[in-house]
C-alpha cells in the first residue's frame, strides 16, 4: 500500500468564507473578470481574418470573422472603397489575386454562401475587387494575366489599371488594341514600357506591332506594361521616371515621442540619406534636428541609425518596416551609445544589486580603452561624485547582465563591439588598486577557495593570468596564495561568475582530466578553459567532505533560498480532495 507523504494533523483549518474580507473578494472577482475578458478578446482575435482588397491599383485592409461569406465579405469591400453607389451588385465582385506579379486570378462567383474558413482563407489574404460596367464581362477565369497601368498626363501619375491575357499567338498590336478598348489612348498614341522579374535590371520599351510578346518579347504571364500617351515616338518618356518613383517608395511606419505605437506613417524614397530622412521627420516628431534618436528592430534588437550619408536601403529600412524614435541626443556617424553599468562583484554578489545603471555615453567608436577610462573617470566625479583614477577602472562587456571579455588597453570601442549587435552596455568596475596590464594574452578569471571540512567558501578574488601559463603554474600560484601545497589542490569550473550553492559545490567536475593531450596544457585549453569574467573553485583535495546533519542541511538549504540571487519564496498551494 502506498505511504501517505501528507500530514493532515499539520494541515491549516480552510478558512470560512465569512473571514475572507471584501476587498480581496472583489479583487479577485476583478480578476477573473479581466481574465475571462481577455480570453474572449484572444479567442475572437484568432477568429479574425486580415483581408488585403486590391482595387485600381490601390489597397486596403479588411477585418472579417472567419465564418463571413463571400457575399458578405464583398459588399464590405464595396463598402470600403465607397462603390457600391455607384455599381450595381451584379457589376462587382471579389476574386483570387496573386500579389507578387500582382494580376487577378480565379472569381469568387458562384461560392457567395461560402464562409472564409470554409475557403481555407488564413491572414493576410489577398483578394482583387473587380468592377465592369453593364454592357462588359468581367474577366474570364484563366491564366496569362499581364496588368497594364495609364499614365495620367496632367499629374505624372498611374491613375488607371486594366488587365489582358497573352499568349503563344498575341501580338503587341493586339495589346494595343486591348488597351485603346479599355484606357482609351489610341493605337498610334501608345508608348509602352515592360517590366520582369528581377526590375532592376528589365524594364524596357517595347516595339514591333506584329512581334509576338511571348517569343520575340519576352511579355509573359505577370508582367506590367506601363503606357503613356506620347505625340511623338522621339519624345522622352516620362513613364520611366514614375516606375523609378514607385520601386523606390516604401512607408515606413514610426511613433511621436512618448508615445510607443507606431500609428503613424511616412512615404518616403528608400534612395534618400539617413540626414534626408531625419529632416522629413523633424517636424513630424516636434524636435529639433539633433534631439531625437533614430532606431530600427525591436526590443533588445533595437539598433540606433547614425550613418547620416548612407541611404535607407542600405541601412535595411525596407517597406511597411516600423522606426522607433526616442528623445534624446542623436548619434552621428562614427559614433556608439554606450549604457555604463557599475559593476561591484565582491560587494553583494548573491544580491540583484551586484549592477547599477550609471549613465549613457556617446563617443567616437575608435576611441582607445584608455581614452575611455578617462572620459568615465570625468563623467563619474561630475555626475555621481565619485572621485577615481582612470589606471583604477577595468571595463568589460556586460551580456545579459553576466560579465564576460574583459577590455584590454591596445584595443579601441570598435574592437569590442565588432560582433555585438543591439544595445551596447558596458561594466565598469572599480579596483583598489591599478589595474594589472591586460591584453589580447591574458586571462582574467574570479578565483574562490571552496573548504571542504567546513562547507564554507572564502571571498571571491580576480587574477591575471597569462593565456599560456601551464596548469601546473597556475596551481603553483594558487599555493602560494592559500597555503595549499601545489600537489593536493583540486580545480573546479563553475558556470558563469557567481558562487554555486554550497550543496551544489561538492557535486561539481572536480580536477577534471585532459582528454584531448598527454603533455602540460595551457590553462585556456582543455580541461580548464579559463576565461575572463568566470569562476574557478579550487580547495586542498586531502581535506574531507564535512557530513551535514539533516537540520544542518535545511538551515543551509533556507539559508541560500533565502539570499540566492533571483530566488523569491512563494506560496505552496496543495488541493487534496
Amino acid at each position: 500500500m502506498p505511504t501517505c507523504l501528507l500530514d493532515p494533523e499539520k494541515n491549516k483549518n480552510i478558512i470560512s468564507d465569512e473571514d475572507i474580507p471584501n476587498e480581496l473578494k472583489m479583487s479577485i472577482i476583478e480578476k477573473n473578470q479581466s481574465s475571462l475578458r481577455k480570453k474572449e478578446e484572444s479567442k475572437k482575435e484568432k477568429d479574425m481574418i486580415q483581408l488585403k482588397i486590391f482595387y485600381n491599383g490601390n489597397d486596403r485592409t479588411l477585418s472579417l470573422h472567419n465564418k463571413t461569406t463571400i457575399e458578405e465579405a464583398t459588399k464590405a469591400a464595396a463598402e470600403l472603397f465607397e462603390i457600391s453607389h455607384q455599381f450595381e451588385r451584379s457589376c462587382y465582385q471579389l476574386r483570387n489575386f496573386q500579389i507578387y506579379y500582382e494580376i487577378p486570378q480565379d472569381s469568387l462567383a458562384g461560392k457567395e454562401d461560402q464562409t472564409l474558413s470554409s475557403l481555407n482563407y488564413y491572414s493576410p489574404k489577398s483578394l482583387m475587387l473587380e468592377t465592369r460596367a453593364p454592357d462588359q464581362e468581367f474577366l474570364e477565369n484563366r491564366t496569362g494575366y499581364v496588368s497594364i497601368r495609364k499614365l495620367d498626363p496632367e499629374t505624372l501619375k498611374f491613375t488607371s489599371i486594366a488587365y489582358a491575357c497573352v499568349d503563344h499567338n498575341t501580338r503587341l498590336i493586339d495589346l494595343k488594341n486591348i488597351i485603346e478598348e479599355k484606357l482609351k489612348i489610341p493605337v498610334e498614341k501608345q508608348r509602352l514600357v515592360a517590366e520582369q522579374y528581377p526590375p532592376e535590371t528589365r524594364t524596357r520599351e517595347v516595339t514591333g506591332d506584329e512581334k509576338l510578346l511571348q517569343y520575340d518579347l519576352s511579355i509573359e504571364e505577370g508582367t506590367k506594361i506601363y503606357v503613356e500617351e506620347s505625340k511623338s515616338p522621339e519624345s522622352e518618356l516620362k513613364v520611366v521616371a514614375e516606375i523609378k518613383r514607385l520601386k523606390n517608395s516604401i512607408t515606413i511606419s514610426y511613433n511621436i515621442p512618448p508615445e510607443t505605437k507606431q500609428n503613424n506613417k511616412l512615404l518616403v524614397d528608400k534612395t534618400i540619406t539617413l540626414e534626408k530622412f531625419r529632416g522629413m521627420l523633424q517636424p513630424l516628431v516636434g524636435l529639433s534636428h539633433d534631439d531625437f534618436k533614430i532606431f530600427r528592430g525591436v526590443h533588445q534588437h533595437k539598433t540606433e541609425l547614425s550613418s547620416d550619408n548612407e541611404a535607407l536601403k542600405d541601412l535595411y529600412i525596407h517597406d511597411n518596416c516600423p522606426i522607433f524614435i526616442e528623445k534624446g541626443r542623436a548619434m552621428k556617424s562614427g559614433e556608439v551609445r554606450i549604457s555604463v553599468q557599475l559593476f561591484e562583484p565582491f560587494k553583494q554578489d548573491d544580491k540583484t544589486d551586484y549592477l547599477k545603471d550609471l549613465f549613457e555615453v556617446i563617443i567616437d567608436e575608435n576611441t582607445s580603452v584608455p581614452s575611455f577610462k578617462e572620459i568615465l573617470a570625468e563623467k563619474l566625479k561630475a555626475e555621481k561624485n565619485i572621485e577615481v583614477s582612470a589606471t583604477h577602472i577595468r571595463l568589460r562587456d556586460m551580456i545579459s547582465k553576466t560579465p564576460n571579455t574583459i577590455y584590454h588597453a591596445q584595443s579601441s570601442i570598435k574592437d569590442n563591439f565588432k560582433w555585438k549587435y543591439g544595445d551596447k552596455v558596458v561594466a565598469l568596475q572599480i579596483l583598489s588598486e591599478p589595474e594589472p596590464l591586460i591584453t589580447a594574452n591574458t586571462v582574467t578569471p574570479f578565483l574562490q577557495k571552496w573548504n571542504p571540512d567546513k562547507y564554507t567558501a572564502d571571498e571571491k578574488f580576480e587574477l591575471t593570468l597569462s593565456k599560456d601559463m601551464p596548469l601546473s603554474d597556475l596551481k603553483a600560484e594558487l599555493s602560494t596564495i592559500s597555503g595549499i601545497p601545489s600537489e593536493n589542490i583540486g580545480l573546479a569550473r563553475g558556470q558563469g561568475w557567481l558562487t554555486p550553492s554550497a550543496l551544489e559545490i561538492p557535486n561539481l567536475v572536480w580536477d577534471r582530466p585532459n582528454y584531448y593531450s598527454n603533455g602540460p596544457s595551457p590553462i585556456s585549453m582543455s580541461p580548464l578553459y579559463l576565461r575572463d569574467s568566470e569562476l574557478l573553485l579550487f580547495r586542498d583535495n586531502t581535506l574531507p567532505l564535512k557530513e551535514l546533519t539533516t537540520e544542518e542541511r535545511n538551515a543551509l538549504r533556507k539559508k541560500e533560498a533565502s539570499s540566492r540571487r533571483g530566488n523569491e519564496e512563494k506560496a505552496l498551494t496543495i488541493n487534496v480532495n
